[in-house]
């Protein structure tokens, strides 16, 4: 989704330093020819036959000492910009994104600076005691703001928080998630219009399709449309469709951005905000049948719990709070798992099933 500026701005750096030199070298070489021809008229030079050299080394130094300022404050402009943060909560550094070799621990009250890359949402880079680089988990780092206290907010959340809102002003409450009366494949993810989609009369055929990396853990859809295909989209958009995604049935742990799907049901959400007592929820085609975007469809957690026989949870954190208040990978966890197929035991839901209700009636609070 999100383009990264950085190789962009590398590309433009290393041309400018290679016109740089280039210049250099001809202004260079002019300058030696010329001083040749002195040379060859002055006596000056004639005692010391190494003099022509010596001055062709003395003029291209000259030259280049020109561009040293301005290819260093290229350079300099390629670094990241730094961003001072807090560790809130004890933090280790990896050798790399997601990777499980520890360089160094970051005790909580710890203050150090981290590349502000703009394009990352969980890991943050940052020079280590021994010199070597690590990566620290953005939910345990927040950023220090001018009055020099920490930020309410930890620096992920507020990256995914910064890309919902964007979403939000993309596909607005109130509109369709489709194509209706535009000539298109429905392969727009951004495409909305102020037309239902009538699935009861039309079908999918005015539906907008997406499948992601979502795809890849229910292949059994094939792809994905309405509400399923909409809350893949805002999942790639929010971590980056290159984000690891993890399965779990745990309530308690579901964070913003996290998908909710019902089997049976046949429905998904996009957990857009979380407090103690529920959740609001971004989603398409609540009631089946027009694609309409909703944003703020708040769901207590009495009524998620009675839906969780028919529910799964899937995130693109590579790390959920645990006991202690730390943070732990998802493969470390009994109720998370990654799959790279959709083979869960099978379960007898039926008797659960005849006795819920429909599905507008659990809406109405009558399920």
């Amino acid at each position: 989704m999100f383009f990264s500026k950085k190789c962009l701005q590398v590309s433009l750096v290393l041309l400018a330093a290679l016109f740089f030199l280039a210049v250099a070298f001809a202004c260079s070489s002019h300058e030696a020819e010329s001083s040749s021809h002195v040379v060859e008229e002055t006596e000056a030079f004639s005692s010391s036959p190494a003099s022509p050299t010596k001055a062709m080394a003395d003029l291209s130094s000259s030259a280049l000492s020109g561009i040293e300022a301005p290819v260093a404050s290229l350079l300099e402009k390629l670094k990241p910009a730094q961003l001072e943060v807090y560790v809130a909560v004890p933090s280790t550094a990896y050798s790399a994104k997601g990777s499980r070799e520890a360089l160094q621990e970051f005790p909580a009250g710890t203050t150090l600076s981290v590349a502000e890359d703009e394009d990352e949402v969980f890991w943050f880079e940052a020079s280590l005691e021994d010199g070597r680089t690590g990566f620290l988990y953005g939910e345990t780092l927040f950023p220090i703001q001018e009055d020099g206290t920490p930020s309410a907010q930890s620096l992920t959340a507020q990256r995914i928080s910064s890309r919902m809102s964007a979403l939000y002003e993309k596909l607005p409450q109130g509109k369709y998630w489709n194509h209706m009366g535009e000539e298109s494949d429905g392969e727009d993810p951004f495409s909305v219009t102020d037309i239902p989609c009538e699935h009861s009369i039309y079908g999918e055929v005015y539906c907008n399709f997406y499948d992601g990396k979502t795809l890849e853990y229910f292949p059994e859809y094939g792809t994905l449309s309405q509400c399923m295909g909409f809350a893949s989209f805002l999942s790639d958009q929010l971590f980056g469709e290159d984000s690891g995604l993890s399965l779990f049935y745990d309530i308690d742990r579901l964070q913003i951005g996290d998908h909710i799907r019902l089997y049976e049901y046949e429905h998904s959400m996009i957990v857009v905000k979380k407090d103690e007592n529920s959740i609001t929820v971004a989603e398409v085609n609540e009631n089946y049948e027009d694609c309409l975007i909703s944003w703020n469809r708040v769901i207590f957690f009495d009524e998620l719990e009675g839906l969780s026989w028919d529910s799964t949870y899937a995130t693109r954190y590579p790390m959920y709070r645990n006991e202690s208040g730390g943070f732990s990978f998802w493969e470390d966890s009994s109720s998370g798992f990654e799959v790279e197929y959709n083979d869960f035991p099978e379960e007898d839901f039926s008797e659960n099933y005849d006795d819920f209700g429909d599905w507008e009636d659990w809406e109405d609070g009558e399920g």
